[in-house]
């Protein structure tokens, strides 16, 4: 699953910031943020059963266009690698965290019940 294409270190090209005009303070904090998040999950996907440990972007579980207050919550944030990724871009599973911070993995509610169908 870790999508293998491209650059195999853990580092993206442009951080999503960027591409939006962020002054270089967000730029260091978004880098530095990147960097705690992929050493405490130690450097691999987060998704469990995956270990996958290239290609990882560090993702907001509660996307930052709903809660631009948790860009930097570590709570919030977890590494996946490309392709768990975009599975969930394309709302093919969901993901949420437990209280004791462990990922929860799901299919969407409307592709389960297009299951029954």
């Amino acid at each position: 699953m870790c999508g293998r294409s491209g650059d195999a270190s853990a580092e993206r090209d442009a951080p999503e910031s960027e591409l939006r005009g962020a002054s270089e303070a967000e730029l260091e904090r978004d880098r530095l943020f990147r960097q705690e998040v992929l050493q405490r999950y130690g450097w691999s996907c987060a998704i469990p059963g995956c270990g996958c440990r290239v290609n990882l972007d560090v993702d907001h579980i509660v996307p930052r266009s709903r809660a631009p207050e948790r860009r930097w919550d570590p709570e919030n944030v977890a590494p996946l690698c490309r392709g768990h990724h975009r599975l969930k871009t394309d709302g093919i599973i969901e993901i949420s965290k437990a209280p004791d911070g462990a990922l929860i993995l799901e299919r969407p509610r409307e592709s389960r019940d297009r299951a029954l169908v």
